[in-house]
């Protein structure tokens, strides 16, 4: 019999996505992770990196003063949207309101950048039978229960996402159909992994839904043009080319875990060798993965500073090479 056991280079890459996710957001004037990953081949390293990625604990950073505008679940629609969160007083404590719902147990929501287009987030991301379909089955795994519906983990998951910048977006998701499709491949997903990216929405690729999908795949384009969306903060994002990652606008996503995914295939990889060469700063000691990577695939850590529109100094060190 065929083991279905994943083979060591994709658990090492979800081990590597997880442990990165599950890093905090850094805020300007700190340092953040950015993870240079040197692969022979690029193909599915993205899905391997994503699906630990998914199972780390999602990084909600609720709203200060309300009303806010802000994306939540939207009990009228049924979907992820754009919504107004007040406080109401009830029983002598607050607790958000939202549309004529109170949440007494509270509920995630993300407050959208003020120069977010006022018709974000239009049209439906989950169809009825979808809606179905992740309701039972988050309470398989657990994660939807009577005092947290299957909605509340759903919306979780889509405010701190996953955010992928690369060109080829077709290709990208066809590897991740393959990875469904496959009898023996599928096996090397994890259960929440495999419910998370099975939405056949389409609007995984609309940079206009971010925030309403766990997982956004975005053109290098989509992610410069749009700066509202580069003030997002993901729970990781992840660049499919070193070239990708060097031409983004300096205060992209910054502050958020990120992995730069180094295809030695691809002419840019000599360019992302020679650009990270001169790397002085000791890896962070957290990133155990780093010493469980089979051979072939090498890293290089660096840590540039968190900007708000600032470009980086050329001068500054920024990693060292495992």
């Amino acid at each position: 019999m065929v083991s279905k056991a994943p083979p060591s280079w994709f658990k090492a890459l979800s081990d590597l996505g997880l442990e990165m996710a599950s890093q905090p957001n850094r805020m300007v004037g700190e340092r953040f992770p950015v993870v240079v990953l040197s692969v022979p081949t690029g193909q599915f390293a993205t899905w391997a990196i994503s699906n630990g990625a998914l199972s780390s604990i999602p990084k909600i950073v609720q709203p200060e003063s309300f009303p806010s505008r802000c994306v939540a679940w939207d009990n009228s629609l049924e979907q992820v949207g754009e919504v107004t969160v007040e406080k109401v007083l009830e029983d002598g404590r607050l607790v958000p309101k939202i549309g004529g719902v109170k949440y007494l147990h509270g509920i995630a929501s993300v407050r959208l950048p003020d120069n977010a287009p006022e018709d974000f987030g239009q049209g439906r991301v989950l169809t009825k039978k979808e809606r179905d379909r992740l309701n039972s089955q988050l309470k398989s795994l657990g994660l939807a229960t009577k005092t947290k519906p299957w909605f509340m983990g759903w919306a979780e998951q889509c405010l701190s996402p996953i955010v992928i910048i690369g060109r080829g977006q077709e290709y990208i998701l066809n590897q991740l159909h393959q990875l469904h499709r496959s009898e023996f491949a599928r096996d090397w997903l994890n259960p929440l992994s495999i419910i998370l990216t099975s939405v056949e929405s389409g609007k995984i690729t609309d940079a206009d839904q971010i925030l309403r999908v766990p997982i956004s795949v975005l053109s290098p384009e989509a992610s410069r043009d749009n700066e509202w969306i580069q003030q997002i903060s993901p729970r990781l994002v992840i660049y499919t080319r070193w070239s990708y990652f060097e031409e983004r606008p300096p205060g992209a996503f910054t502050g958020v875990p990120t992995i730069v995914i180094s295809n030695r295939r691809v002419e840019s990889s000599i360019d992302c060798a020679a650009a990270t060469n001169h790397i002085k700063v000791n890896p962070a000691e957290w990133l155990t993965t780093a010493n469980q990577l089979p051979r072939g695939i090498l890293i290089r850590y660096l840590e540039p500073p968190v900007v708000s529109s600032e470009v980086y100094d050329p001068n500054d060190d920024w990693g060292e090479e495992f």
